[in-house]
């Protein structure tokens, strides 16, 4: 728990950067105009509870587990895959998919409000359906969102 208390005290920074972060079932704040970066993966543990209202990049996945509660009004940058078991209440936050690997999205059954493409030369596979508020935006040529069956 003292871990966490210190990133939480470091969230004012504007930029943290973390070769991997996981919240381990503590409560991770990432306030507005502040931004952590993960050269690797982001995980919220079960029964963790994680809010985004500045930017939280990942060159890596984002993991949210069962029982696991991410949200907030913030960005969310991510070059990996979207994994949600948990809970996303997605608030007014932006998600986007950047890169030049593909990435899978697992929704979870939680709805985005905006969600942005900006992949050089990937694509995004959806594993489940995907449901988006408020809009869904190509910001590079040529990217595509495979449906395999999905809505």
């Amino acid at each position: 728990m003292k871990y966490i208390s210190r990133i939480l005290l470091l969230c004012c920074l504007p930029v943290l950067a973390f070769s991997q972060l996981t919240n381990d079932g503590g409560t991770l704040t990432i306030s507005a105009n502040a931004t952590i970066k993960v050269d690797g993966d982001f995980t919220n543990i079960s029964g963790s509870t994680t809010t985004i209202e500045g930017t939280l990049t990942a060159s890596g996945d984002i993991i949210n587990q069962s029982t696991a509660n991410l949200e907030g009004d913030g960005q969310y940058l991510l070059s990996g895959d979207w994994s949600n078991a948990g809970t996303f209440a997605a608030g007014m936050s932006t998600v986007t998919f950047e890169g030049s690997s593909n990435s899978t999205l697992t929704s979870g059954g939680d709805v985005f409000y905006t969600l942005e493409m900006d992949k050089t030369t990937a694509d995004l596979t959806l594993a489940d359906d995907l449901g988006i508020d408020e809009l869904l935006e190509f910001l590079s040529t040529d990217n595509k969102i495979i449906l395999t069956g999905k809505t």
